[in-house]
């Protein structure tokens, strides 16, 4: 359910996310489905995902001048 977050993190130290449809997997599995439901969480979620990729968007198309490498570590904050 939760990990590392990029491979080369795991020297600066365990880092880690959420996996979400690993998560949503587990939910499922332990029977919870209806209280995720009654919660509000699959909502919740799809708006979170939303949210994300509208953030990449605006990363990629961002109109300054940006080196490669600007542009990853900006999307590697970004989907922490």
């Amino acid at each position: 359910m939760f990990q590392h977050r990029q491979s080369s993190d795991r020297r600066a130290g365990i880092k880690w996310r959420l996996d979400m449809l690993t998560f949503e997997k587990y939910i499922s599995q332990k029977g919870y489905a209806d209280r995720a439901e009654e919660r509000c969480f699959y909502d919740r979620m799809k708006q979170l995902k939303g949210e994300h990729i509208e953030k990449t968007k605006e990363v990629i198309s961002d109109d300054r001048e940006l080196e490669a490498d600007e542009v990853y570590e900006m999307l590697a904050n970004l989907w922490v």
